[in-house]
């Protein structure tokens, strides 16, 4: 009798143990993915896509080169985040990959005022008095001078 109490209570905590992980982990998914950006993107999309470096080895001489950032065709969908992309032949990499931060690519004019014909910005030129830093160490006396 005392056993069958017993696997009860341990079979009863096991499964109160399951519905515990189970609930945490779905907070944890809720917290994490509260932020993401899940875009789905279809077969002939454009879409813009920024490459690290660590894919073109040939060019990670310089950390000052510049970086690959343009837009690209889908040419087939493997997972809800895996792509296949059509890239040129000298970029000499694989085509598919995880997209880590995709963003639709939108063909519009690079002017970014709503209106082109519209005039806007200053266009004057600021002039500003630069001082020259002196050659010896600025004190107290040398700061009020500044100051005036």
């Amino acid at each position: 009798m005392d056993g069958v109490k017993k696997t009860k209570f341990v079979k009863n905590l096991h499964e109160n143990a399951i519905l515990n992980i189970e609930r945490r982990i779905e907070q944890i998914m809720k917290n994490v993915n509260k932020h993401g950006k899940h875009r789905q993107f279809e077969v002939g999309d454009w879409v813009w896509v920024h490459l690290r470096k660590e894919r073109f080895p040939h060019q990670m001489r310089s950390k000052l080169l510049p970086r690959c950032e343009d837009h690209f065709q889908v040419i087939s969908k493997i997972r809800s985040n895996a792509y296949k992309f059509d890239f040129p032949d000298e970029y000499e990499i694989n085509a598919t990959f995880n997209v880590f931060d995709p963003a639709q690519y939108l063909d519009n004019n690079s002017d970014l005022r709503e209106n082109p014909f519209q005039e806007g910005g200053n266009d004057v030129v600021i002039k500003t008095k630069v001082t020259r830093p002196e050659e010896s160490p600025l004190t107290c006396p040398k700061a009020k001078k500044l100051r005036e």
